[in-house]
């Protein structure tokens, strides 16, 4: 099989974390593998530990020099799983979580999110629109 069958499982996979470390080399974007791994979990939107076509196309719109409004728009996007129009508690933390790998830092961030909408929730739907993100921000 060798190298073909090896081409087709890429093609299918998207990126993996060591394809991704090397593209983000050539492009100039560095080789510290720190920093590669949590752009990675960035971009691997979906946790599968590859980097499909779309979620290398949106994670490259974020670090585009857009305005404040603009990369908020694209995270608020990017959490809105069900295309609601809204974000619920799961959907946001699920988002965040993608960066935070210690027990202890998820379940801060469980708190933190809490506190986000109790803050910004204003009409208390258990959901934030996009203004109230805005706001929140």
């Amino acid at each position: 099989m060798g190298a073909e069958g090896e081409g087709v499982e890429e093609e299918e996979g998207g990126l993996n974390r060591e394809q991704f470390g090397r593209l983000l080399s050539k492009v100039g974007l560095g080789s510290d593998k720190v920093l590669i791994d949590k752009i990675f979990w960035i971009f691997d939107e979906d946790g599968s530990g590859d980097i499909d076509h779309k979620e290398l196309g949106v994670g490259l719109e974020l670090l585009k020099n857009n305005t404040f409004e603009e990369k908020l728009d694209k995270f608020f996007d990017l959490c809105d799983e069900d295309n609601s129009g809204t974000i619920d508690r799961k959907e946001f933390y699920t988002l965040l979580r993608l960066n935070v790998t210690d027990y202890e830092d998820r379940n801060r961030l469980k708190t933190y999110v809490n506190e986000i909408f109790q803050q910004f929730d204003l009409k208390k739907t258990g959901e934030l629109t996009r203004e109230e993100m805005k706001e929140a921000c």
